[in-house]
C-alpha cells in the first residue's frame, strides 16, 4: 500500500486468483514488491503483522475487527453484516445479505 497507493488492489486482486502460486507472477508490474519482500523492510512487516496478531489473539483468516474493538471470524457476508452491524447504527443494517461463500477452515487454520 505504501508504495502503490492507487494500484495495490491490482497485485491483491492478481494474487487471490491463485494464493499458492509464487508472489512473483504478480508482481511484474509492482518491481517494489520483490525488494520489500526478500529484505528487511519485508522481514519487519511480518514481524510487526505477527506480533500484532499474537497481541490482538487473532490466529485464523479471515478475522474481522470491528470498530478497532471487536474481533469475529466470518467468510460470508450475511455473518459479516450480521457482527458489524451488531456494535453499528447504520443505513442498511435492515438488510439481509444473499450469498454464500465456501466453507470455511477450522478454526486456527490457514489454507
Amino acid at each position: 500500500m505504501k508504495y502503490y497507493p492507487n494500484s495495490y488492489m491490482d497485485y491483491v486482486w492478481c494474487r487471490n486468483q491463485d494464493i499458492t502460486s509464487d508472489y512473483n507472477a504478480c508482481a511484474t508490474d509492482f518491481p517494489k514488491i520483490e525488494s520489500c519482500a526478500s529484505g528487511n523492510e519485508g522481514k519487519r512487516l511480518l514481524s510487526d503483522n505477527i506480533k500484532l496478531g499474537n497481541e490482538l489473539s487473532i490466529g485464523a483468516s479471515p478475522t474481522w475487527m470491528v470498530n478497532n474493538k471487536y474481533t469475529f471470524n466470518g467468510i460470508d457476508a450475511e455473518t459479516v453484516r450480521s457482527n458489524f452491524c451488531e456494535h453499528n447504527d447504520v443505513d442498511g443494517c435492515d438488510n439481509s445479505l444473499s450469498g454464500q461463500a465456501a466453507a470455511a477452515p477450522a478454526s486456527g487454520s490457514c489454507n
